[in-house]
């Protein structure tokens, strides 16, 4: 059983093996991300002494305006709002619940400007040069990450075997978040050893 709440807190045997098998699915980041936004939805609902497999649409949106009074961001709210709406999609479609209470539920606008700052070209440049004066393998994996703009555990997990050459174009399979998987092509780098060295 993923336990959800903190030892010893409230609990619902329902409850938890819907959220069980609903993060079961799931790994990684993922799991983490998803467990801790179920978990926080759960405290929320126990403190009010709600049922979390009898709660309404109303008492998501609520707590939308709780995280956002508390300061949270909003593209922390519509993760948050995400991770609720999936799992009670999951128990509709399990036929836990007999109607998913957040099919309608409004998420907040989000912002897909990023305000991050990035390294520029010359920044780039000095990162790569100075991995390429380490090991092979030190060059393939920011070369992997700066050039393609791989996760880090997309890079960390290629696999030499999955490396092949399509229309002229070197290419690499990747599996990405979420079990989805990609072909990407390997950008050429000066050093042409170093996607090679990367599982040596």
């Amino acid at each position: 059983m993923i336990e959800l709440i903190e030892p010893g807190g409230p609990g619902d045997d329902r409850v938890d093996r819907a959220l069980a098998r609903y993060l079961a699915d799931y790994s990684g980041t993922t799991l983490v991300g998803n467990r801790l936004d179920l978990r926080q939805w759960v405290t929320w609902t126990t403190n009010l002494h709600l049922d979390v497999l009898a709660a309404e649409r109303t008492h998501i949106e609520l707590y939308a305006r709780c995280c956002e009074a508390e300061g949270k961001t909003r593209s922390t709210i519509g993760r948050r709002l995400s991770t609720i709406c999936g799992f009670y999609k999951y128990c509709e479609q399990e036929r836990i619940i007999d109607r998913n209470p957040a099919a309608h539920v409004r998420r907040p606008k989000q912002d897909y400007e990023s305000s991050t700052l990035g390294s520029d070209r010359n920044e780039l440049g000095a990162f790569l040069v100075q991995a390429g004066l380490s090991c092979g393998r030190d060059h393939a994996l920011p070369s992997l990450l700066a050039l393609n703009g791989l996760r880090v555990s997309e890079a960390s997990n290629a696999d030499i075997d999955n490396m092949d050459v399509n229309r002229g174009h070197r290419t690499l399979f990747i599996h990405r978040k979420g079990h989805k998987t990609a072909t990407i092509a390997s950008p050429r780098t000066e050093n042409r050893t170093s996607t090679r060295s990367l599982h040596r």
